[in-house]
């Protein structure tokens, strides 16, 4: 029996060390990486293989190897998706499918095919009884080191079919620590009411076929998630493409993320596959046919919907069809250009001024100095304030303050919405970087929820404060004011993404 134990032991041993991750990448943030197998869903026994991407043509060049094995079946073909590349330590994280759809196991690999298993996560639990899925094709790492995943709970309808209850965004966290399984999971349910987003979440009760989302990728700039979704509308002959953002929604308890969908939809013939966003923002996705494209951006920077194919399968030398998925440990979208401070803190007095009135929003703004015994003002050289990424746009910047922490100006951007306001640091050269939008306060359900971009300041401790309200329809005016609110962004010099606002009641 002592015979019979050892030697199970030493076999269990020979198969957990068997291809062990041990090789981790040492290039972040350049390293884009894609895996593929050939096949389509119902071929989950082909084998995986690791492939560096070029980012500019598409160009996908193997790596050498015999694929993906299981190290608890080293015989076996490892069926691993959902990748991100952790910039912690260098490897690549996943989800293995072992054929069920309620859990999937998580797993680590290198760039040499090494796979180090942590077993199975578990799903998400409804108190009303629905069964519950992970979702083992999307996945993504954060520049922290924590590792995202999707998930969902349905119910069953007479028929049979599932019909889709909650939709969860998981997350595992500083997944470079782990020595063994099963790791602990932190579920964060996603509200997918957002504008533009019903033909998107209607396929994924009324398609079969669409079991969510096939990828998403982690925008450091931003702190938020982006995906591009394919899904078919009923009747379609091909598939609709649009992007998606998985943003946290502020001052929510227990934290929830919210679907954020843009109003372009594109038509495609194949699937996504894979999607990654590089250290400079590039947003590109990989398709089921092996062609490979990538994401518009509007003046601001940001993704805005469009899409443009860079590259077919013949040139990214992929199978087709084929299941796979993307990674990169860049993560970065380029946060603007260097700035030039104020060094003469506390001597400095400026305005920033337009022509016209409320209504005329496209004139350029200056910058001046203000002399504070006569009123009079000294236009600074070189305006005006423009948006970075497209000059032609002059950028309507108010609510100003001078930080004497870093010597920057800080301000608020109206970009046509009285709901939100795009958070700035600017420079007296009119350099200009862009941050995300301010989300607004929420108060009781249904009402609406104002930021004002007019008025703003900093104290000396380098925080941000600005003001914004709630209201209800009715009144004369068409508006019943609610609450008004002191909105805070503190630490503001270390701001690389969008701001996170405490609000405080007045």
């Amino acid at each position: 029996m002592k015979f019979l134990s050892l030697t199970f032991i030493s076999l269990l041993m020979m198969q957990l060390s068997f291809g062990q991750a041990v090789s981790p990448y040492t290039t972040c943030p350049d390293v884009n990486i894609a895996i593929a197998r050939a096949g389509t869903n119902a071929d989950i026994t082909n084998p995986y293989y690791l492939y560096n991407v070029n980012q500019l043509t598409g160009a996908m060049t193997k790596v050498a190897g015999n694929g993906f094995k299981d190290p608890l079946n080293p015989a076996q073909n490892l069926q691993i998706n959902a990748i991100g590349v952790n910039k912690k330590d260098g490897f690549i994280y996943g989800l293995v499918y072992d054929g069920s759809v309620s859990t999937a196991r998580f797993v680590r690999a290198d760039k040499n095919y090494g796979v180090t298993s942590f077993g199975n996560i578990a799903p998400p639990v409804s108190t009303s009884g629905p069964v519950s899925f992970v979702n083992s094709a999307a996945g993504e790492m954060d520049s922290s080191g924590n590792y995202y995943f999707s998930a969902s709970t349905a119910s069953v309808s007479p028929a049979g079919t599932p019909v889709l209850d909650k939709f969860y965004l998981g997350k595992i966290s500083n997944v470079a620590s782990l020595t063994a399984g099963p790791p602990a999971v932190t579920y964060y349910e996603v509200d997918l009411s957002g504008a533009n987003c019903s033909a998107y979440v209607t396929t994924l009760t009324s398609d079969p076929n669409n079991s969510g989302l096939k990828d998403f990728s982690y925008n450091a700039y931003t702190k938020t998630f982006f995906a591009y979704a394919t899904f078919k509308p009923t009747g379609a002959a091909n598939f609709s493409g649009q992007v998606l953002q998985l943003a946290p929604v502020i001052g929510s308890n227990p934290l929830k993320y919210q679907l954020i969908c843009t109003s372009v939809v594109n038509t495609h013939t194949a699937e996504t596959a894979g999607s990654l966003i590089d250290k400079v923002g590039k947003f590109t996705v990989l398709f089921t046919d092996g062609s490979f494209g990538v994401a518009g951006k509007n003046a601001d920077g940001m993704y805005d919907g469009s899409f443009t194919q860079i590259a077919t399968n013949n040139i990214t030398t992929l199978p087709n069809p084929l299941r796979g998925d993307m990674a990169s440990c860049g993560a970065q979208s380029t946060p603007g250009p260097a700035l030039v401070p104020f060094t003469t803190c506390p001597d400095v007095n400026i305005a920033v001024v337009r022509a016209g009135f409320n209504a005329d929003t496209s004139n350029p703004y200056y910058i001046y100095n203000v002399n504070t015994v006569n009123g009079s003002l000294t236009l600074f050289p070189g305006g005006p304030l423009v948006y970075p990424s497209n000059p032609s746009i002059n950028l309507q910047v108010n609510a100003v303050g001078i930080n004497k922490v870093d010597g920057f100006m800080y301000g608020l951007v109206y970009e046509g919405s009285v709901n939100t306001a795009k958070f700035v640091r600017f420079d007296k050269n009119y350099g200009v970087t862009l941050f995300g939008n301010i989300p607004p306060p929420t108060s009781s359900t249904g009402v609406l929820s104002f930021v004002n971009s007019a008025a703003g300041d900093i104290d000396r401790s380098n925080n941000y404060y600005f003001s914004g309200n709630t209201a209800n329809p009715g009144g004369p005016s068409g508006l019943i004011l609610d609450k008004l609110f002191l909105g805070k962004i503190s630490n503001i010099s270390t701001v690389s993404g969008t701001p996170t606002p405490i609000y405080s009641e007045v």
